[in-house]
């Protein structure tokens, strides 16, 4: 989670950074924090934790994390309509199937 705003304090039993916006983007590195690569420095059995000094960062140029930042959030969105199509396809064949039951049978069957 990014504290765009600023000023926030976190509750108790949460880390938290401060990056130089002048070196990384913070959606950048929250979202590099919590990558499937970091997932095996996870701990615990009822609440997963990281050491925070354990996980892994890429250091690539600011502009790169803008790109990487672009293509992530071009895939969520992708991500977000192909849920929603699913969805609507679900339905369409719903309710294609119940009102082809209300056919009469004629209708429905070969000659």
């Amino acid at each position: 989670m990014v504290d765009e705003p600023g000023g926030h304090i976190p509750v108790a039993g949460l880390d938290y950074l401060r990056v130089d916006a002048k070196q990384f983007d913070p959606q950048y590195v929250a979202y590099c924090l919590a990558g499937q690569w970091n997932r095996r420095f996870m701990r615990g059995a009822a609440i997963l934790r990281a050491d925070i000094q354990e996980l892994e960062l890429p250091l690539i140029s600011l502009p790169d994390q803008h790109a990487v930042l672009a293509a992530l959030d071009h895939a969520h969105d992708l991500s977000q309509k192909a849920r929603a199509t699913a969805q609507y396809t679900a339905v369409a064949e719903t309710n294609v199937s119940a009102t082809a039951d209300r056919l009469p049978d004629s209708l429905t069957t070969a000659p």
